[in-house]
């Protein structure tokens, strides 16, 4: 995984500040840093809400690996309303100690220590992945349900690279007055859109007969391919 000194680092690059190969000083990585938070955690303000302020304790510094929290596209939107970060957990040592089908829908916690622990058949978990309580089908309507699979499968925030180098890009240049390509100016306007669309999409509502009983489960985001 990359750090949040690698993003910054290719998009001065793409900003043309620095040269290719070459490692910028430490005077222009950190002003660098202080934009790309800025950027960030200004996003909420243009209806992008990733989340930030919940599921970190500070701002980025440089040797982060750079990654946050991305909702699923189609899981259902009751259970994106209730998330709740808790903080981390481990897997190894179940502390603090999940059960299967017993916890709070909304909870959901990042794994600090891979391990074994099983959790509504999920034993695999690795580090940096979020374990969510989430809003489940009945047993007789298939293995996942809709809202677990969608969880399961996650958004892998790397989907998100070319866009956020672009975006920081443009506001590295604005701040330091250079002049920018045309495709780095449309890549950072698409990366925009996929935020946009990723944080702001009304999600899928609940497509079942509104009398069904739901059996909430544990599912995996998994972020094994942060940026």
């Amino acid at each position: 995984m990359a750090t949040v000194q690698d993003v910054i680092t290719r998009s001065l690059r793409r900003a043309g500040i620095t040269r290719v190969g070459e490692s910028p000083q430490a005077r222009l990585s950190s002003e660098a840093l202080s934009v790309l938070n800025d950027m960030l955690y200004g996003l909420p303000n243009e209806g992008i809400d990733m989340r930030l302020e919940e599921t970190r304790t500070a701002e980025f510094t440089l040797t982060d690996t750079f990654q946050f929290w991305a909702p699923p596209e189609n899981v259902l939107q009751e259970s994106v309303d209730k998330f709740a970060y808790q903080g981390t957990w481990d897997a190894t040592a179940n502390s603090p100690a999940l059960t299967n089908t017993v916890g709070t829908v909304g909870h959901c916690y990042r794994v600090s220590t891979a391990g074994t622990t099983t959790l509504n058949s999920i034993s695999d978990w690795a580090a940096n992945d979020y374990v969510f309580y989430g809003q489940g089908r009945p047993d007789n309507l298939g293995p996942y349900s809709q809202t677990d699979a969608n969880w399961y499968r996650g958004i892998r925030p790397r989907r998100f690279n070319d866009g956020l180098s672009a975006m920081l890009a443009v506001r590295l240049a604005e701040e330091l007055g250079h002049e920018l390509n045309g495709v780095v100016l449309d890549n950072a306007k698409k990366g925009r859109n996929q935020l946009f669309n990723a944080y702001s999409k009304p999600k899928q509502k609940n497509l079942f007969d509104t009398g069904i009983v739901y059996t909430p489960t544990w599912a995996r985001f998994n972020t094994d391919e942060a940026i």
